[in-house]
């Protein structure tokens, strides 16, 4: 059966690390294990990973059980993940990336191997947050592992990490619904990746997103959204080479916005424009993601708009300035 993206957003993202530090009891030991297995030192693999959604206790028979299996290519700070619904996940450690191929377009959201994740984690662990506690040891992809149970505030996990090379080989993740999300290699080999595999270009026309940002909306029920702030908007003046994409839905204080995205043709820049009603939008600008990022707002007669892009600032002011009625 097929496995929503939102579902598998991110799984499989397997992180190795290199020798397990000095032991002094078996509580010790696990925590050790588990810390080391979070600190990646280039691992090298690829793999054929399994994912599967387990019923919860007491659910009937007839409560759904999705499988899934997938290819896993990693090198260091790379990892890929290609699914056979033609879906591609890509971890570069700067950001994340999942082409949804039905869709045609890109999500992207942070990285899950960036280095401050990684050290966070630790600190969790290491100040008590997260308790972990052994199981007795397993077999995974025919490797000996090590088995520990970290039960964190919000859930709890099992995790087999590799006896030899500390690769985590599976991960039982059990979700607020009861059910249990099983990721787990059937084969797994410690080699180089073809090098096809270990990058990625989104298809040419795929529009890049943020993550959970969804499907386009149809461009009749764009009009008809807009109808309340007084019409659809649009940048009369953009820069060479920025291509429309699309409008995508969002809400601010509980009311419907529509985005458009303007996508670059080289260099994967992407220009988000918000418009709403006049609801205090511009309080948006606190946390703009990513350190080139500007943003710009303004009142546009009944709407407010907002435009975010990593361009200078007068150039910004520019665009804001065409922005009028279609």
């Amino acid at each position: 059966m097929r496995i929503s993206a939102k579902t598998w957003w991110g799984i499989g993202a397997v992180i190795a690390s290199c020798l397990l530090a000095p032991r002094c009891g078996w509580a010790e030991d696990a925590r050790q294990i588990l810390l080391n297995s979070l600190d990646p030192k280039s691992p090298t693999y690829v793999g054929e990973q399994v994912s599967e959604v387990q019923r919860a206790a007491g659910e009937p028979q007839s409560a759904p059980r999705r499988t899934q299996i997938q290819r896993v290519y990693r090198k260091g700070k790379t990892l890929r993940i290609d699914y056979p619904d033609g879906r591609v996940f890509f971890d570069d450690g700067e950001r994340q990336l999942l082409y949804i191929q039905r869709q045609s377009i890109v999500e992207q959201g942070p990285s899950g191997l960036d280095p401050k994740k990684t050290v966070q984690q630790r600190q969790a662990i290491l100040r008590g947050r997260v308790t972990v506690e052994p199981l007795p040891d397993d077999t995974v992809a025919g490797r000996p592992a090590y088995v520990v149970q970290v039960k964190m505030p919000k859930g709890q996990r099992t995790v087999w990490i590799d006896k030899q090379t500390f690769v985590q080989l599976r991960q039982d993740v059990v979700q607020p619904n009861g059910r249990t999300v099983s990721t787990y290699f059937r084969t797994i080999d410690f080699h180089e990746p073809p090098a096809d595999k270990i990058t990625f270009t989104p298809p040419a026309g795929a529009p890049l997103v943020e993550r959970g940002g969804g499907r386009p909306v149809p461009p009749a029920e764009a009009v008809e959204l807009a109808r309340a702030w007084g019409g659809l908007l649009e940048p009369k003046s953009m820069p060479p080479g920025f291509v429309f994409r699309g409008y995508y839905r969002h809400r601010f204080n509980g009311q419907p916005l529509l985005v458009g995205l303007y996508t670059a043709a080289r260099g994967g820049r992407t220009l988000s424009m918000f418009q709403g009603p006049t609801l205090g939008m511009g309080s948006m600008t606190e946390r703009p993601r990513g350190a080139n990022l500007r943003v710009l707002a303004a009142r546009k007669g009944q709407a407010d708009v907002l435009l975010v892009a990593p361009l200078p600032e007068d150039e910004l002011q520019r665009i804001m300035g065409s922005v009028a009625p279609q």
